[in-house]
């Protein structure tokens, strides 16, 4: 191998590194607006200390849910896009740094976002009294929402690789027609 290669392939490395680290941190502030936009439902204890939910707190309880799929999908889009831009002359690694960079990312959220949202909702309830009422912790219950990230991330690459090269060997075609 010479000299020149071996300096590519650590440049590469080195901005791969860079990529998945900074998909990790867009990941981790995904997770504080995850917690902060998520709607929360609370627990209302009557007066023989039964936790119920209202019929709009059960609604509530999928938000958070709901809020993590568009967030990570807005998130994951994105990152796509960045990853094409930085590495779409890479050929195969864009796809792999696409997927690997989005998963650290859309675990970055998950895992930041229940974090944040706190814990300890039995000994929230416990401790509260009749009439109180006890928010419940944040916490991705449809754990299929886990795949919308790379798949969000995905779609660009798929569709700028389906339909660009297309266009530029139609344009260098051209061009030799021409001259």
């Amino acid at each position: 191998m010479s000299v020149q290669s071996t300096g590519r392939w650590e440049s590469l490395g080195l901005r791969a590194g860079a990529h998945l680290v900074a998909c990790l941190a867009v990941g981790v502030l995904a997770g504080v607006v995850w917690a902060a936009l998520s709607p929360r439902a609370e627990y209302e204890l009557d007066e023989h200390l039964h936790a119920t939910l209202s019929e709009r707190a059960h609604a509530e309880v999928i938000g958070g849910d709901a809020t993590f799929v568009i967030v990570t999908a807005a998130v994951g889009l994105l990152l796509g896009l960045l990853t094409w831009a930085w590495f779409h002359q890479r050929g195969r690694v864009v796809v792999g740094l696409t997927v690997l960079g989005s998963v650290l990312m859309t675990l970055g959220v998950w895992q930041t976002g229940q974090l944040i949202g706190g814990s300890g909702l039995t000994e929230r309830l416990a401790a509260a009294s009749p009439g109180d009422l006890v928010q419940m912790d944040l916490e991705l219950r449809a754990l299929g929402a886990l795949a919308v990230g790379p798949f969000a991330a995905i779609t660009p690459i798929m569709l700028l690789s389906a339909f660009l090269p297309e266009r530029l060997v139609d344009a260098a075609e051209a061009e030799e027609a021409d001259g």
